[in-house]
């Protein structure tokens, strides 16, 4: 069986986002199969799969497990357009050869792979490669606590992309989409390529799935993921609170703020303010009196008045600037004190910071 190298090492990059089993050593192999006309490479932890294929010349049909390990230093070190496996004349040792270099490994038995789910549903739902992206954008904001929560997890529904850890919050307005629950692995594992504008069909994602999994395909790759059972937050009444109260700014400036906070500070949890008397220059404080460090910056603001002094955590809303694209944004003070985030370049678009209590 003859393997494209560069196909090989596409396939390993990805599958090595799939974390191992620890209590399923069998599980440490990648099965390759040809199928006459076609190579397919399977990884499991037997919660998420990951399966590639693409197209070859004839070959004889034959399927074997490899180390996954022994294939990434193959895929290192080789320099060859592609890599060989066959079976020993002996009948019990596997051969992997690439140019010069010869490996003799023993033949794993196929029944210690276990049996892909297979896709039950006939139909495809077509997730577009925008909306990927925020998804992508989303699971920045989740919970990274070991005490499983519906925080852990991005929430994909009829209304749209949901996800908070509590002290920030993403919504991405779009419809229809299926009902998810995403946690990190799977969000690390879901890529979409940035390919050419004329390519952009082929970036979108297919959903399907079987009565335990969720399967994603794109580009050859078939991804399935174990259902998540999550009790799902009522994130339409979170983000339909409305104020009166905001001021528009560039994005960049506040970033720049954070920046600076983060360069000075000496302690993990801290408290910083903004406040605008005028409604011109917004005022961002980060004040440390235990280690004499003050961080004060103004930046231009537009504002119909005051702005009313209010604390947040200037390391969430940092990762909430960043992960954001856009320029300009308008922080709006809404129910519970809180600020909503907003901006005129999308309207699909609404975060919220939650008020930290003053000191």
């Amino acid at each position: 069986m003859k393997l494209k190298t560069e196909e090989l090492r596409k396939f390993l990059s990805a599958a090595a986002q799939i974390k191992p089993n620890p209590v399923a050593t069998n599980l440490d192999s990648i099965k390759i199969e040809c199928t006459g006309q076609e190579i397919v490479f399977t990884k499991t932890n037997n919660n998420i799969w990951c399966k590639y294929s693409y197209a070859c010349q004839p070959q004889p049909i034959e399927n074997y497990l490899v180390n996954e390990k022994l294939l990434n230093g193959i895929a290192i070190t080789s320099k060859e357009y592609e890599v060989e496996v066959t079976a020993h004349v002996d009948g019990i040792n596997l051969l992997v050869i690439s140019g010069a270099d010869v490996l003799k490994i023993g033949l794993q038995d196929l029944a210690l792979f276990p049996q892909m789910p297979n896709i039950t549903s006939t139909e495809r739902e077509r997730i577009s490669k925008n909306i990927v992206e925020r998804i992508r954008t989303a699971s920045k904001y989740i919970s990274n606590s070991v005490a499983i929560s519906p925080m852990n997890f991005v929430q994909v529904g009829i209304d749209g992309i949901f996800a908070t850890n509590g002290s920030i919050l993403y919504y991405y307005k779009a419809f229809p989409l299926p009902d998810l629950f995403l946690s990190s692995e799977p969000l690390n594992i879901i890529r979409a390529r940035k390919g050419k504008e004329e390519d952009q069909q082929d970036d979108d994602l297919l959903y399907s799935k079987s009565e335990s999994y969720d399967f994603f395909q794109l580009e050859g790759f078939t991804y399935g993921f174990i259902k998540s059972v999550v009790k799902p937050l009522p994130y339409a009444q979170i983000i339909q609170a409305t104020g009166t109260d905001s001021f528009t700014f560039n994005r960049q400036d506040f970033v720049d703020f954070c920046t600076l906070v983060q360069y000075s500070k000496k302690q993990e949890h801290l408290n910083a303010t903004l406040i605008s008397t005028e409604g011109k220059k917004l005022i961002l404080k980060y004040i440390d009196a235990d280690f004499n460090i003050n961080v004060i910056r103004d930046i231009a603001i537009s504002a119909s008045g005051p702005v009313q002094e209010f604390t947040f955590n200037p390391d969430w809303v940092e990762i909430l600037l960043k992960s954001l694209s856009y320029e300009s944004l308008t922080f709006t003070r809404v129910g519970e004190g809180h600020c909503a985030v907003t901006s005129s370049e999308d309207e699909n678009y609404k975060g919220i910071i939650a008020r930290l209590a003053d000191k």
